[in-house]
Protein backbone atom coordinates (compact mmCIF):
# COMPACT_ATOMS: atom_id res chain seq x y z
CA UNK A 1 0.00 0.00 0.00
CA UNK A 2 1.38 3.65 -0.86
CA UNK A 3 0.66 6.34 1.10
CA UNK A 4 -0.36 9.72 -0.55
CA UNK A 5 3.00 11.90 -1.05
CA UNK A 6 2.96 15.25 1.13
CA UNK A 7 2.38 18.58 -0.90
CA UNK A 8 4.66 20.14 -2.92
CA UNK A 9 4.54 23.52 -0.79
CA UNK A 10 2.31 23.24 1.98
CA UNK A 11 -0.33 25.68 2.56
CA UNK A 12 1.51 28.19 5.12
CA UNK A 13 0.36 28.54 9.15
CA UNK A 14 -0.19 31.71 9.30
CA UNK A 15 -0.05 32.20 13.26
CA UNK A 16 -0.64 35.86 13.18
CA UNK A 17 -2.04 38.76 11.02
CA UNK A 18 1.50 40.66 10.50
CA UNK A 19 2.64 37.36 8.23
CA UNK A 20 0.07 37.87 5.70
CA UNK A 21 0.65 41.63 6.26
CA UNK A 22 4.64 41.26 5.50
CA UNK A 23 3.65 38.70 2.51
CA UNK A 24 0.97 41.21 0.64
CA UNK A 25 4.04 44.24 1.41
CA UNK A 26 6.33 41.99 -0.28
CA UNK A 27 4.34 41.82 -3.30
CA UNK A 28 3.24 45.15 -3.23
CA UNK A 29 7.11 46.26 -3.21
CA UNK A 30 8.72 43.56 -4.85
CA UNK A 31 5.94 42.14 -7.92
CA UNK A 32 6.59 39.21 -9.47
CA UNK A 33 10.00 38.85 -7.51
CA UNK A 34 8.22 38.62 -4.10
CA UNK A 35 8.63 34.79 -3.82
CA UNK A 36 12.84 35.57 -4.80
CA UNK A 37 12.84 38.09 -1.98
CA UNK A 38 10.95 36.09 0.82
CA UNK A 39 13.66 33.02 -0.17
CA UNK A 40 16.64 35.44 0.03
CA UNK A 41 15.33 36.35 3.34
CA UNK A 42 15.10 32.66 4.38
CA UNK A 43 18.50 31.97 3.23
CA UNK A 44 19.64 34.94 5.15
CA UNK A 45 17.75 33.53 8.24
CA UNK A 46 19.31 29.87 8.18
CA UNK A 47 22.45 31.31 7.54
CA UNK A 48 22.90 33.25 10.40
CA UNK A 49 20.78 30.66 12.85
CA UNK A 50 18.40 32.81 13.35
CA UNK A 51 15.43 30.25 13.37
CA UNK A 52 12.65 32.82 14.85
CA UNK A 53 13.53 34.85 11.07
CA UNK A 54 13.94 31.39 9.07
CA UNK A 55 10.59 29.88 10.41
CA UNK A 56 8.86 33.34 9.81
CA UNK A 57 9.92 33.97 6.46
CA UNK A 58 9.49 29.91 5.45
CA UNK A 59 5.70 30.77 5.98
CA UNK A 60 5.87 33.79 3.91
CA UNK A 61 7.31 32.33 1.11
CA UNK A 62 4.62 29.44 1.17
CA UNK A 63 1.91 32.10 1.43
CA UNK A 64 3.34 34.42 -1.68
CA UNK A 65 3.64 30.92 -3.57
CA UNK A 66 0.04 29.99 -2.71
CA UNK A 67 -1.14 33.53 -3.80
CA UNK A 68 0.92 33.00 -6.82
CA UNK A 69 -0.59 29.84 -7.66
CA UNK A 70 -4.30 31.00 -6.85
CA UNK A 71 -3.71 34.41 -9.12
CA UNK A 72 -3.03 31.87 -12.09
CA UNK A 73 -5.78 30.01 -11.43
CA UNK A 74 -4.40 26.91 -10.32
CA UNK A 75 -4.82 24.70 -6.94
CA UNK A 76 -2.98 26.61 -3.96
CA UNK A 77 -1.25 23.30 -2.69
CA UNK A 78 -0.98 20.75 -5.36
CA UNK A 79 -0.02 17.36 -4.75
CA UNK A 80 3.29 16.27 -5.79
Amino acid sequence: MQLPTAPVDPLPILTDRALAETALALIASHGDAALTHAHQQVRASRDAGNVVNFCRYRQIERLIAALQRIDAGADPAPLQ
